[in-house]
């Protein structure tokens, strides 16, 4: 999940290193053209596209700001990632 409201992720970090839970932040990083490509092509959650491109640049500058999170280059795609169909959501319909 990602909290992308400053306050939001504080308050709920500080609850959860409070209780004395190992907290680990970790984020899949990708340039912001290929995050709002990534987005457009969400065939699951069709209706949450809006919203998502609408907060991209909020969610990078939130994620710059996390001085303890781990960084994972999320850039490249795996060959499959884009060539076959896109997978289905398991909700029930």
């Amino acid at each position: 999940m990602s909290l992308i409201n400053a306050d939001y992720q504080a308050e709920i970090f500080t609850g959860i290193r409070a209780a004395g839970v190992e907290l680990r932040e970790v984020i899949l990083a990708v340039p912001e053209k290929e995050l709002r490509i990534r987005i457009d092509e969400d065939a699951v959650d069709t209706k949450a596209r809006r919203w998502r491109q609408d907060h991209v640049t909020q969610a990078l500058n939130t994620f710059a700001s996390l001085p303890e999170a781990h960084f994972i280059d999320a850039a490249d795609t795996p060959q499959w990632g884009r060539s076959h169909a896109p997978i289905k959501s398991r909700r029930s319909s």
